[in-house]
């Protein structure tokens, strides 16, 4: 019977139908039992009006899971895609109302003439999601390609080995290689700060080369006996300097204030710069 085989998609929670197959199996089951004719006769003229709306919402049924039920796949599959990212979406003045709109048919009880509206919503809701991912990877895959070029650039200048090389940039490719193919801006954003994680690991392991390197290369004396200092490092230690982390109010209101972060920030960069360090803001 075909109620039996929409009954079983209908009780996963995922189609609609449910409370009509189930009330639509709750008469038929009882005349087909029945073997005896006249009661058989004598319980359908009971149940005569029950069975004629039966058969008006079985033509939606049957139409739904006959012919419908691939959309309806295709709208279902695509809601739960665009979740995702649906923070950004539901912010969007065409694919926030077109995402709406769409769980809307999902969870209404009798969806059968609306899911012609599905294609042009997931086309909506797609176009605006296929944009923010395209922007979102874009600026990252450029930060991270500046790290890769940086690195690349300091170990070049340290002749550092392939093994260095490697433990430095492979870390960063493979989060590269994560944005490309990631659906998620939540998760792009992620991959783009975990890179920078990853940039200060590889800087550390540049210092590291170089002071070993600086060990291995002690100062000689020369013919006078005076001491020759080592030459300066190739690639000077980094200073990470966060503006934001200088700022001890929540706003800056007033010259003093400005003043106050301006002359905090010199103090900051001059110290580094004092150091023979490069500073690098974030």
């Amino acid at each position: 019977m075909a109620l039996q085989g929409y009954k079983q998609l209908a009780d996963t929670g995922n189609y609609p139908g449910g409370e009509e197959i189930t009330h639509g199996l709750t008469l038929i089951n009882p005349l087909i039992a029945d073997k005896d004719s006249k009661k058989f006769i004598e319980r359908f003229n009971t149940l005569k009006k029950d069975l004629l709306d039966l058969a008006e919402q079985f033509h939606d049924l049957e139409h739904f899971y006959e012919h419908q039920r691939p959309t309806w796949e295709k709208l279902r599959k695509a809601h739960t895609a665009f979740q995702l990212n649906r923070m950004e979406l539901e912010r969007d003045a065409q694919a926030g109302p077109a995402l709406k709109r769409m769980q809307e048919i999902l969870s209404a009880k009798s969806p059968y003439g609306l899911i012609k509206e599905a294609d042009a919503l997931i086309n909506t809701v797609n176009a605006v999601n296929s944009s923010l991912l395209a922007g979102r990877r874009t600026q990252a895959i450029a930060k991270i390609d500046a790290h890769i070029a940086t690195l690349n650039k300091d170990i070049v200048a340290v002749k550092g080995e392939a093994s260095l090389r490697s433990a430095c940039i492979k870390p960063l490719e493979l989060l590269k290689g994560q944005v490309e193919k990631q659906e998620s801006l939540a998760h792009i954003t992620q991959a783009e700060g975990e890179a920078v994680t990853e940039f200060d690991v590889a800087v550390g392991r540049i210092e590291d080369f170089l002071r070993k390197l600086a060990e291995q290369k002690k100062p000689k004396d020369d013919d006078s006996g005076k001491v020759i200092p080592p030459p300066p490092p190739p690639v000077k230690k980094q200073h990470v300097v966060k503006p934001a982390d200088l700022v001890k109010t929540a706003y800056l209101e007033t010259t003093d204030d400005v003043n106050g972060f301006l002359d905090a920030l010199r103090r900051e960069l001059e110290k580094a710069i004092a150091n023979n360090e490069r500073i690098q803001i974030r």
